[in-house]
């Protein structure tokens, strides 16, 4: 609680490269610890952060017609072949398993064999039983 009422934040610009300095500079006005250093309204804030960020998308306008296209790195080429490749693998056994007739043939119902009766078991005799 104390950092947050005294100490200042630290510029975004230097927390992360990618934030351009006239935002970190529009953001840390409004984080001012002074009500008078604030912006007066947040119709005022709103206007200089929609500036700041316009100005830098001009900005990124102009450095991406300058840039020349950059060929995708080695490890990421790879990447991609072996996504393919096993896409493909993967493809192919999908095709393969739905295509091709099944080489075991379907299971037959055991026979049904009668047995004699003079080679049947003979049944266990009951002692319980009245003779």
């Amino acid at each position: 609680m104390y950092q947050i009422v005294s100490v200042e934040a630290p510029p975004l610009h230097t927390v992360n490269p990618a934030i351009p300095q006239q935002v970190s500079k529009v953001v840390a006005k409004a984080l001012a610890k002074k009500p008078e250093d604030r912006f007066s309204s947040c119709k005022e804030f709103a206007a200089r952060l929609a500036d700041a960020l316009a100005a830098r998308a001009d900005q990124d306008a102009v450095e991406t017609a300058t840039m020349q296209p950059v060929a995708p790195t080695r490890r990421r080429r790879w990447a991609l072949v072996a996504i393919a490749a096993a896409l493909a693998v993967v493809g192919l056994a999908g095709v393969a398993s739905w295509k091709w007739p099944s080489k075991i043939p379907p299971a037959q119902p055991p026979a049904q064999t009668a047995i004699p009766p003079s080679q049947a078991p003979a049944a266990p005799k009951d002692e319980r039983t009245i003779r």
